[in-house]
């Protein structure tokens, strides 16, 4: 819910979402276009809310087809959050 609340009101007490935020603002305005975050509860959300909780078992149990190797982590979505880092 921290997460909606931030991107909805584009506010945040972290310089670190707020840099997240900065970029995202910013790339919207790029685009013309505008985005609303929406809270799904975790019963209705239930392979965000396993991966979450790191409960890979009921995960891949509720989603068999997914592969059990991750993919690697974008080296520039790493940057994002850097301090200073809001430039496209």
């Amino acid at each position: 819910m921290r997460v909606v609340h931030a991107i909805n009101n584009l506010a945040a007490s972290s310089g670190t979402v707020i840099t997240l935020l900065r970029r995202l603002v910013l790339r919207c305005l790029e685009n013309s276009s505008n985005f609303q975050a929406t809270h799904i509860r975790g019963v209705k959300n239930i392979l965000a809310d396993a991966l979450s909780r790191f409960d890979f078992t009921h995960f891949f149990s509720a989603a068999p087809h997914a592969q059990k190797q991750g993919e690697p982590f974008p080296v520039q979505l790493w940057q994002l959050g850097t301090q200073g880092n809001c430039s496209s």
